[in-house]
């Protein structure tokens, strides 16, 4: 039980991190949709796009709640189940497109030893 407050300060902050993100999403979105209806209404009053409705929606990560460790542990848990491929999980690593992904691990496979190469067959 030594590590208790440790555990409640850790909650509180994670707590507190999370009230900040929502209200910087918040305020955010706010001044995108006012933006946004300022450009409708100028694009409107000069005739630069046909006037209509527009309908505008957020879709925020919740990623930086779980840490990187928990990520890369179901990265490779679905790795193993069959659910990602090589590629899939090598773009997450390194935040690379997945044909380069899949292009550099076609290389790393060229430049390793197989059987076939080690016994001569």
């Amino acid at each position: 039980f030594g590590n208790l407050p440790l555990l409640e300060d850790s909650c509180a902050a994670q707590t507190d991190t999370a009230a900040i993100v929502n209200s910087i999403r918040t305020n955010a979105e706010q001044m995108i949709e006012d933006y946004l209806y300022a450009a409708n209404v100028l694009c409107n009053a000069f005739e630069l796009a046909p006037a209509g409705e527009w309908d505008l929606s957020f879709e925020w990560s919740n990623a930086y709640l779980e840490s990187a460790e928990t990520e890369w542990a179901q990265i490779r848990a679905a790795r193993a189940d069959g659910c990602l491929s090589k590629a899939e999980e090598r773009a997450w690593l390194t935040n690379e497109p997945i044909e380069e992904a899949q292009s550099r691990i076609d290389e790393i496979t060229a430049q390793e030893p197989n059987y076939d190469t080690l016994v001569g067959g």
